[in-house]
């Protein structure tokens, strides 16, 4: 897909997308598509919808390249947290704009065969099916347990983009794996 090598670090491949290069970016898209499906999946409760948000998320990170402060954040928390905002943005109202602008921005190329490579049956999928599970577990719990099992943040980056401390963000996820377990289900964390 991509002529970068999986092993350039994504550090290498946002300071060439940052010189308005398309193809290190589609690289990092290809790398984080499916942990970000998962994570919005998870947060707006409809895997159609999620795979939209990324769309959205990853014409908005290409537009505001030149924003992402390497010292500040990971390459994969700046991208992960746009995600989680276009997520949350999307329970308050409709996506604004979507597949058809990031297309025309950074191009159709970038996103070729993503959708289906991996991409199995929400019924089968296991991140669909937990957040299936999760659906009734309040917004804020869900929320903090998808950055951290699906978008595989650290507390302290789900604090920093959450705007609370590394111990509210704990206790939101042990508040939600509570509530699961409490259902019966059993849920650990591997």
């Amino acid at each position: 897909m991509s002529e970068f090598p999986s092993i350039a670090s994504d550090a290498e491949l946002m300071a060439l997308a940052r010189r308005g290069e398309r193809a290190p970016f589609a690289a990092l898209y290809g790398r984080y598509w499916p942990r970000a499906v998962k994570m919005a999946t998870v947060i707006c409760e409809s895997r159609i919808e999620a795979k939209d948000i990324v769309r959205v998320s990853f014409g908005e990170a290409w537009r505001t390249r030149d924003e992402y402060v390497p010292e500040r954040e990971t390459v994969r928390s700046w991208l992960l947290g746009i995600v989680r905002d276009q997520a949350a943005f999307s329970r308050t109202g409709a996506v604004q704009w979507g597949r058809s602008r990031f297309v025309a921005e950074v191009g159709d190329e970038s996103s070729e065969g993503l959708e289906s490579e991996g991409d199995l049956d929400l019924a089968s999928d296991v991140s669909g099916a937990i957040a299936l599970l999760l659906a009734d577990t309040p917004i804020e719990q869900r929320e903090a347990i998808a950055m951290s099992f699906f978008g595989e943040l650290s507390p302290d980056e789900i604090a920093r983009q959450l705007d609370m401390t590394e111990a509210a963000v704990a206790g939101r996820v042990r508040l939600g794996l509570e509530e699961l377990r409490a259902r019966d289900f059993n849920v650990t964390r591997q």
